[in-house]
């Protein structure tokens, strides 16, 4: 009664909207035997380096995302989690992972952004930031 509820009254065109887009986001392959897979391949490859250990964990919210999760022991590697992702950032080329433990030696890599064999590239520049220490 004070004039706010017109204004923010929801149309039949938003409503038809947002059914199609949940109906279409219910059929949406999320693609997590795909991330799967390429994650369990850089675990694989980084496990054989002394001073990492990978292991492949699913999305703290409980999203279809899997990711590698690399900790990296310092007193081994020569070489902290905090200063390697500085290195990985830097480089040519650049790789972000998240480093949202890196505070207790732990990078992820993501795969959503990669494209195929970008995880290559990844374990590659690790091992030779790892030599260079």
């Amino acid at each position: 009664y004070k004039g706010i509820g017109r204004a923010m009254k929801v149309s039949k065109e938003a409503m038809i909207g947002l059914v199609t887009a949940l109906v279409q986001y219910d059929k949406k392959d999320s693609g997590a035997e795909e991330q799967k897979r390429k994650m369990d391949n850089v675990c694989e490859l980084l496990n054989e380096v002394n001073g990492l250990s990978c292991h492949v964990s699913r999305d703290e919210a409980g999203r279809e995302i899997y990711r590698a999760e690399i900790k990296v022991e310092e007193a081994v590697t020569g070489i902290s989690a905090y200063d390697l992702n500085e290195k990985l950032k830097n480089g040519n080329p650049a790789i972000y992972l998240r480093e949202y433990y890196v505070n207790s030696g732990i990078l992820s890599v993501d795969p959503r952004p990669l494209s195929d064999g970008q995880e290559h590239v990844i374990v590659d520049e690790i091992k030779k930031y790892l030599k260079e220490a």
